[in-house]
């Protein structure tokens, strides 16, 4: 699809799911997430990184259908969920993020 017909689809949706259990950055779900849609996704580092405060995290198959239900009923900030995304992704952060990392005592 293109990029309009992704941000409708994003915005008509509640909940963006993402069961990897590995991600180099996420920028899917920092995508669904500046649409507004609540993150359900496997307990990875990157996704947990990516997702912050807002994601609803599953412990594996059998809680995942359980896990986006959570997500879809309890309530969220779209807004500030989106800003706190864009914030996250921004070159800026990721600067900030990979000077520190350079910098770190090994």
């Amino acid at each position: 699809v293109d990029d309009d017909e992704l941000d409708r689809i994003l915005w008509s949706s509640g909940v963006y799911a993402q069961f990897s259990w590995h991600e180099g950055f996420g920028a899917s779900l920092v995508e669904a997430m500046q649409a507004g849609c609540r993150p359900v996704i496997a307990p990875g580092p990157a996704m947990l990184e990516v997702t912050g405060p807002y994601a609803e995290v599953t412990q594996g198959s059998h809680d995942d259908v359980a896990a986006i239900g959570r997500a879809a009923s309890t309530p969220v900030d779209r807004l500030a969920m989106a800003a706190w995304a864009r914030d996250i992704s921004s070159i800026e952060a990721r600067g900030r993020s990979l000077e520190s990392a350079l910098l770190a005592p090994a």
